[in-house]
């Protein structure tokens, strides 16, 4: 939908000029809707939730709630795009890349951007080739400048529509809810109905005041997470990161139970040795895998090659 409204808004344009700022800016405008339209504030004011259902205390939890749920796609699609990217600009202008470490070299970039491991993986897959941006010559990294300027445009609506300020804790960025405000409305539609026709600093300016792009409007949007997340990582000793540092500084994991619901009667927590934790996880990552591709592979011919003489087989 964010899509379309932008081409309706500058459909009026030469041809040469219909299309994004940048192509951040087409992925950023509909998700930029989606970070007012999920807000508890929305949901009551349009019905969803009743207002005064629950108590502070519980709106506070909901809240983190919102915010881990949403910073899990977020943050996740951050590290990926940026690392798909820098592996294909590596592969273009890399000499140390070439076919025979392309498949590692890309791994290498989402070990240390991410955190992840594969499955072991040989020069003869290419993982990244499967991805249709990659395969179609279509950048991805569209969708990291997405994330950083839809909130950079989230802020600036926000503060049209009277919704958002910094001095206020009863008007926190996160709950903003700019349904209905013209003032931000017409903020957005002036950007989208340039088009291209303009260098894309300057239409990021017509929304935000500003001319570059600047990751703190998404830094202020999840501060409530950022504090709540610093607080439960030092009470409950949490393991933060990935690499050598963090294995030398870091011998145990801690996994603590709600004795109460899973009905264990040690007081302790129960501490597990990484190496135990490791091989727990590699066990059944791999059983996982082993019953997922023929669950995969019979699913997708249930969809798309149904007959009559396996229709009720």
């Amino acid at each position: 939908m964010g899509h379309i409204q932008y081409f309706m808004s500058y459909s009026h344009l030469p041809t040469q000029f219909r299309d994004g700022a940048n192509s951040g800016f087409h992925e950023a405008i509909g998700d930029t809707m989606s970070l007012s339209s999920s807000s508890m504030k929305h949901l009551q004011k349009i019905g969803l939730l009743k207002p005064g259902r629950f108590s502070s205390q519980e709106i506070a939890e909901k809240d983190i709630n919102i915010l881990l749920t949403k910073a899990s796609s977020t943050f996740g699609q951050l590290g990926f795009a940026y690392s798909l990217d820098l592996w294909r600009w590596d592969v273009l202008g890399n000499d140390s890349v070439t076919n025979k470490n392309m498949n590692k070299a890309y791994w290498d970039h989402v070990e240390r951007l991410m955190g992840i491991k594969p499955m072991p993986r040989t020069e003869e897959d290419l993982d990244p080739g499967a991805i249709y941006h990659v395969a179609n010559g279509v950048s991805y990294i569209r969708y990291f400048m997405s994330i950083i300027l839809q909130h950079q445009f989230h802020e600036a609506m926000c503060k049209a529509a009277g919704e958002y300020d910094p001095k206020k804790a009863d008007k926190p960025l996160h709950n903003c809810d700019f349904y209905k405000s013209k003032p931000a409305g017409d903020l957005l539609r002036k950007a989208m109905h340039l088009g291209s026709s303009k260098p894309w600093p300057l239409v990021l300016e017509k929304i935000t005041g500003q001319k570059t792009m600047t990751a703190d409007s998404l830094k202020r949007f999840y501060k409530p997470l950022e504090r709540f997340l610093d607080k439960f990582l030092a009470e409950n000793k949490q393991c933060i990161g990935w690499g050598k540092v963090h294995q030398d500084n870091i011998s145990k994991f801690y996994f603590r139970f709600n004795q109460a619901k899973f009905d264990m009667k040690a007081s302790e927590p129960l501490e597990v040795e990484e190496t135990a934790a490791r091989n727990f996880f590699a066990t059944w990552d791999l059983l996982q895998s082993n019953l997922y591709y023929p669950y995969a592979s019979a699913n997708w011919n249930y969809k798309t090659n149904m007959t009559e003489d396996n229709l009720n087989s």
